[in-house]
């Protein structure tokens, strides 16, 4: 389970986050890797936004603009496919640090770095 720092996090930034708080915090809870400060939801693979309205039990256009609206406000890196949505979880926006259990690459802060670590998981 994800842990939030201090419980704050997700205070700070409720007015950016709003109703889509849920989606992040399903993101969070998905990471399986961390590459160059990106938490990887599902190793990288591409994600339904109908798998993540199943788990919320919202509807899956929902699902997306939520996710548009995490990835506007910095929140998640997102790379749309074929096959669903890679994404990306920016730790760095959330001050947050994901489970023990997570591996971590390394931690590059670098805009260019973090996108381009989200191009190298595909």
């Amino acid at each position: 389970m994800t842990r939030l720092q201090g419980g704050t996090v997700l205070i700070e930034h409720r007015q950016t986050i709003g109703v889509a708080v849920w989606e992040l915090l399903w993101s969070m809870e998905h990471v399986t890797a961390q590459r160059n400060g990106i938490g990887l939801v599902n190793h990288a693979e591409p994600v339904k936004a109908e798998e993540i309205a199943r788990d919320l039990r919202e509807n899956a256009r929902t699902v997306r603009r939520n996710l548009r609206r995490l990835a506007r406000g910095g929140f998640l890196g997102l790379r749309r496919t074929p096959k669903g949505f890679q994404i990306g979880v920016q730790f760095h926006r959330l001050n947050h640090r994901p489970d023990k259990n997570v591996r971590s690459d390394s931690s590059l802060h670098h805009a260019a770095d973090r996108e381009a670590a989200l191009a190298e998981a595909q």
